[in-house]
């Protein structure tokens, strides 16, 4: 089985393998950028003590040569190539000195590539940038340079398929997601386990960080920031809101707010009721010790109305997860590649909260699916 390695081990690994061009989808685009200079200067070039250069391209500002300094911060440097077309942007960074033929732009130096998706959409343009990153592949891999591409969509031309390799980066994790949660204490002044919820004083540091799993930094920071505005204290339950808001923009996950539901609430189903009762005990940090492999899923046929949907619900309550629905029919479209970005994004959702419970729900809507 092959390694699971963070977006920033995939990045600089690829990077060493001198992979010429990489796409990265992100709606993070600040977070990545930060994190892959941040491995880029730590990084030093095989067989020297010299480290990565890093530039990024955007539209409005151009070519800026991009740092990070002693406090971990990002610093953006006056623009170098004041230029807002992407293909005069790609020819600077593989420009030579006409005398010399030496290149401009030194080797081992990444060029990160801000809404380059937009530009690859429109036929006219995507024709010259295209061409142009294909004419510069060969020159790029020899010399250590690469190109990445920063979106949130992968909308890859046909003729750059099997040149372009994708990197998905992935949402925030716990550890990143309880550094978010402490900045917004330092902020505020709150230690967060002094602060009372439901009467009582909790630790509530990691109930934050379980109902956040599945944000992106910003939509926790500004979650954790409105439970101190609408409630004067830490609420899991405005994050898990919040949480659910988001989560439905994207008209193919739904997060159910399911209380105190348990499978007492349901009639009958003993079996599947004793089978998961005995699964639960498995998933404990005992059971996980122990080696009990975790539960893979359920299937639950019947016609309508004979309790499913309650089951399912229930059974999420019984395990203490949150449950996420997927209709399956919201994930299909008609534009060629549309439904498995669908799909990707659903199941990145679902890896970055789980534990979790998953309903996936087949829907009379989708022909293909009855």
């Amino acid at each position: 089985m092959a390694a699971k390695f963070t977006s920033c081990e995939e990045f600089i690994n690829k990077v060493k393998a001198s992979m010429p061009f990489l796409w990265v989808d992100t709606y993070e685009e600040h977070r990545a950028l930060m994190d892959f200079v941040r491995v880029l200067q730590t990084t030093k070039v095989a067989g020297t003590d010299a480290s990565y250069t890093a530039y990024t391209w955007d539209i409005i500002d151009g070519v800026r040569k991009i740092s990070v300094n002693a406090q971990g911060e990002m610093v953006l440097n006056k623009p170098i190539e004041k230029t807002a077309d992407p293909l005069k942007a790609l020819q600077w960074f593989s420009s030579r000195d006409p005398n010399t033929q030496k290149p401009n732009v030194p080797d081992n130096t990444i060029l990160f590539l801000k809404d380059m998706h937009t530009y690859m959409a429109k036929y006219n343009e995507a024709d010259k940038v295209c061409r142009k990153i294909r004419n510069d592949l060969n020159d790029l891999k020899g010399s250590g340079k690469i190109i990445v591409v920063m979106a949130p969509v992968v909308e890859i031309p046909t003729t750059l398929d099997k040149d372009v390799n994708v990197i998905n980066f992935r949402l925030p994790d716990r550890e990143n997601l309880k550094k978010v949660l402490l900045s917004v204490c330092d902020s505020a002044g709150i230690d967060v386990n002094k602060t009372k919820y439901k009467n009582e004083v909790v630790p509530l540091e990691e109930s934050l960080v379980d109902a956040a799993l599945g944000m992106t930094e910003n939509e926790a920071e500004s979650a954790f920031c409105l439970c101190l505005i609408e409630a004067r204290k830490f609420d899991p339950a405005i994050v898990r809101r919040e949480k659910a808001a988001i989560v439905k923009k994207t008209k193919t996950l739904e997060v159910f707010d399911i209380g105190d539901l348990d499978l007492n609430a349901v009639a009958g189903c003993e079996n599947l009721k004793a089978f998961l009762l005995r699964r639960k005990k498995g998933s404990s940090t005992k059971g996980k010790a122990y080696g009990v492999p975790a539960l893979k899923g359920v299937v639950l046929v019947g016609p309508p109305g004979t309790g499913k949907s309650l089951s399912t619900k229930c059974s999420a309550g019984s395990l203490g997860r949150p449950l996420l629905k997927l209709d399956l029919g919201n994930v299909l479209d008609k534009y060629v590649g549309e439904s498995e970005h669908r799909m990707r994004r659903v199941l990145e959702m679902a890896d970055a909260i789980s534990p979790c419970v998953l309903w996936i729900s087949r829907t009379p809507r989708s022909p293909c699916l009855q």
